[in-house]
């Protein structure tokens, strides 16, 4: 939850640099954001832990896009 709120925040002040609108900008910040969690290694875990969690992450990451894309659009 806390990750969220901060993540949103900073996704806000990207968003009102470029005009409140989803755009280019969000779609490679996204881009970004999953090359460098799909490159996490967690040490002392057994490797099917790890992907779950990676995993996981990744599509929490995919939920928070989405919804902030439809919030822009809806604005």
């Amino acid at each position: 939850m806390v990750l969220h709120e901060g993540f949103t925040a900073l996704l806000d002040a990207l968003a009102e640099h470029h005009g409140n609108k989803a755009g280019p900008w969000l779609d490679a910040l996204e881009e970004a954001v999953n090359k460098r969690a799909k490159n996490i290694v967690v040490e002392g875990m057994p490797i099917r832990y790890e992907a779950a969690l990676i995993d996981a992450g990744l599509r929490a990451l995919k939920s928070v896009f989405e919804n902030y894309r439809s919030n822009l659009s809806e604005h």
